[in-house]
């Protein structure tokens, strides 16, 4: 029967998880491809060509970003997905303008504290979103596999109790049956072929002297005619 599966179970599942994943890199990809937007401009000068570039551009960022990250995560290298992580941050703070000025020395000078003080926010919590995800991905996948990896094992030990228990069940037949043979060969020794009496040893029905008896007919009287 299948198990109903709760709101809890759902949302903790690989498969959600590996959705949600595909929305980040989705969504790694339209704030890359703005990025690579604003880099590309000065040398793509068709407007169609740019978008293309960068949209490409940014759907192979975040492809690679997110698989890379799952590998390293997988081999307990941390220093790479980090190094992402870190790189994500800045990314973020290029495309909200942090770092936007007309003059280097007016950085933070150029709009009111909060200003700054939400898109250094934003620029840290959304990529440690995407890292924290890809990293929930990776260790659910992970138990998942191992999981499964349990209940195959156990399913062919049970396979494999079975097969031993069925061998050692026709062992068994087997010699049941060898038994029930070697019993009516032994009786058959111990049986008087003559008047088919049992007998407890083979000596004692050798010693059995058969006399069969003797069946006389009675011949019918002649009947006397009457005078």
């Amino acid at each position: 029967m299948n198990e109903t599966k709760t709101i809890e179970d759902r949302m903790t599942s690989p498969r959600f998880m590996t959705q949600c994943v595909i929305i980040i890199i989705v969504y790694f990809s339209i704030k890359s491809s703005f990025f690579f937007n604003t880099i590309f401009e000065n040398i793509v000068t068709v407007r169609p060509f740019l978008f293309v570039a960068s949209s490409l551009t940014g759907m192979i960022a975040g492809v690679i970003v997110t698989i890379t990250s799952y590998h390293y995560n997988k081999q307990k290298q941390q220093i790479p997905p980090l190094v992402f992580c870190i790189a994500n941050i800045f990314l973020t703070a290029f495309i909200l303008k942090v770092f936007h000025c007309e003059k280097p020395g007016e950085v933070f000078q150029c709009e009111p504290k909060i200003w700054y003080a939400e898109r250094f926010f934003l620029s840290v919590f959304l990529p440690a979103i995407e890292y924290s995800c890809v990293k929930t991905w990776k260790n659910l996948l992970e138990k998942s596999r191992t999981t499964k990896k349990q209940t195959i094992a156990s399913l062919e030990q049970d396979i494999s109790d079975l097969k031993q228990t069925r061998n050692e069940e026709e062992q068994e037949v087997s010699e049941l049956k060898q038994k029930k043979a070697d019993l009516i060969e032994d009786e058959k020794k111990r049986t008087c072929k003559k008047c088919s009496a049992i007998f407890g040893s083979i000596n004692a029905m050798n010693a059995h002297k058969c006399k069969q008896k003797e069946t006389k007919e009675v011949e019918p009287e002649e009947v006397k005619p009457e005078k």
